[in-house]
Order: structure tokens, then C-alpha cells, then sequence
């Protein structure tokens, strides 16, 4: 599982064709992952409520970076702060997210996260909201769907990408 990170972020850069939730053919979603790509709360609440007190944050890398061309499109920026996390139940790293903030404020909020979960503190905020999630089925070792959105927490933009991994996850 050594290499999951960098699989994980190839995935999430690979994924070409994002697609809102309701247009992907039924035939296509995946029967007990769908639930979790399309949780429009809080992915950590989620993680947590099976997972228990085994839930955590193993952070990968947080700083400074260059965005892929994807990224740099999405968020319209070239660079930008980029944190990259695994929420993991216990030593199991069941998602890959990777967190970009383009905002002075945003990116304070990264930060100040260290090892705590941005679910946590986000979905506390009333002003809290996410636009539209938009999903895609990527072909790389370890992750097989990711799911993208635009989180806005106290009105600074947050760009996620999590890719729900494969190995002792619930939805196997």
C-alpha cells in the first residue's frame, strides 16, 4: 500500500470525463460505493459513523504546489495550496482526497488542519455549502471512482478530489 498515494493522486489527475451524478446510467454506478460518491454531507461524518474510534487522518503532503493542467482549469490557478490526505480506518487508508485552496483565508484553514479531518470544522460552519458533486470512473491501480466538488466554508473556496480506494473498504 506504499505506492496508494501516488496511485491515488494519478487517479484523481487521470480523471478526464467528470460528470454530474444524475447523468451516469444507472448500469453503470457502482451498487454499494454510489452512496458514498454521492454524500453530499460530510464524507468524514460518514467515514466515522462506521468506522468508529479507528477513523483518522494520515496526512501525505500539505504546501505549496504546482496544479496539474486539470486543477489549473478547474480552480484557475496554476499553483496553489494543495493538501493530500488519507482518511483511513485504522491502518487502512480508505480515501485518497486531495485539497486545494486558492484563497488567502482557505488557505490558512488548510494549514491550521495538521492531522484533524477539513470535514470536521467545514460542515460545523452554518455558512457552509458545496456546489454540484461531479464523479468519474478513472482506470488506475487502487481507486477505480473519484468524485470532485467545490466546498465554500466562510465564503473562501475549497477544491476536493477523493478517490474512494479499494482494499477492506465497506464498499467492496
Amino acid at each position: 500500500m506504499e505506492n496508494c498515494s501516488v496511485e491515488a493522486t494519478a487517479a484523481i489527475r487521470a480523471a478526464t470525463r467528470w460528470r454530474r451524478p444524475e447523468i451516469i446510467d444507472v448500469g453503470e454506478r457502482p451498487a454499494a460505493l454510489w452512496p458514498w460518491l454521492v454524500e453530499e454531507g460530510s464524507l468524514t461524518a460518514r467515514l466515522r459513523a462506521h468506522c468508529g474510534d479507528a477513523f483518522r487522518v494520515r496526512v501525505l503532503a500539505s504546501g505549496e504546489s504546482e496544479l496539474t493542467a486539470g486543477e489549473a482549469d478547474w480552480t484557475g490557478c496554476p499553483r496553489a495550496y494543495v493538501r493530500e490526505v488519507h482518511l483511513c480506518c485504522g491502518a487502512t487508508p480508505w480515501v485518497h482526497a486531495r485539497t486545494i485552496a486558492v484563497g488567502a483565508a482557505a488557505e490558512a484553514r488548510l494549514r491550521g488542519l495538521g492531522e484533524s479531518p477539513l470535514g470536521d470544522g467545514a460542515f460545523e460552519q452554518p455558512s457552509t455549502t458545496r456546489d454540484s458533486l461531479e464523479i468519474a470512473r478513472v482506470a488506475q491501480p487502487g481507486a477505480e471512482w473519484t468524485r470532485r466538488s467545490v466546498l465554500h466554508v466562510d465564503g473562501e473556496p475549497l477544491y476536493i478530489a477523493e478517490s474512494f480506494l479499494d482494499g477492506g473498504t465497506p464498499w467492496q
